[in-house]
């Protein structure tokens, strides 16, 4: 009984446009699945519109003005944290909420990181000393296998962190980021102190 304009609806509820591809194949593979079956005749997914996407904002380094206010934050703001390690890590924050404890080596000062080298092999993250602290606090917290969790015990979600606490630890620097920011801020770092990429 399902018709394009319930789908479009769903579709259109859906605010991030990966997300809205990701429904989108979802439903031409349930009705690619149903015609096979002879549950229904006509593919109407074929026919759902998704949102053109957003050029993607320009890369914009945090000041250290802006580091500082997070350092100064971090105690009382949720999360802060997590954009702390992210800026002095480099890492991609799906590769940092993935982060499992097992994978953390806080004596020997490095973490063992996703499979994105050219090789396909796990990367080594050296820890600096000042993010040393924040990691031993997170991993202290719970007896959860992963480092960053929610309210209630589980794996932080990155839809969760970009949607619910992302906006108040930006609002705090005073200045519109991206998560994609605090990478571009270590990469732009290391530049200028004239870290070769290996």
């Amino acid at each position: 009984e399902l018709r394009k304009s319930h789908l479009q609806a769903l579709v259109d509820s859906i605010k991030a446009p990966s997300m809205q591809d990701v429904t989108k194949f979802l439903f031409l593979k349930s009705y690619k699945y149903a015609m096979e079956n002879d549950i229904v005749n006509k593919n109407y997914a074929q026919f759902v519109k998704i949102a053109k996407k957003e050029e993607s904002k320009e890369k914009k380094p945090f000041t250290r003005e802006e580091i500082d206010i997070l350092w100064a934050n971090v105690d009382n703001v949720k999360y802060a944290d997590l954009v702390l390690i992210l800026l002095y890590t480099g890492m991609r924050i799906g590769e940092l909420l993935n982060m499992e404890k097992s994978n953390i080596h806080l004596e020997e000062r490095y973490m063992i990181g996703g499979s994105k080298t050219k090789a396909g092999k796990n990367r080594v993250i050296p820890l600096h000393k000042r993010i040393v602290p924040l990691i031993e606090k997170r991993m202290n917290e719970s007896d959860s296998q992963w480092l960053f969790i929610n309210r209630i015990g589980a794996k932080l979600k990155y839809n969760s962190f970009t949607q619910y606490h992302w906006e108040p630890i930006i609002k705090l620097v005073g200045n519109e980021h991206t998560p994609h920011d605090t990478r571009h801020t270590f990469i732009s770092e290391m530049s200028r102190l004239d870290v070769n990429q290996l």
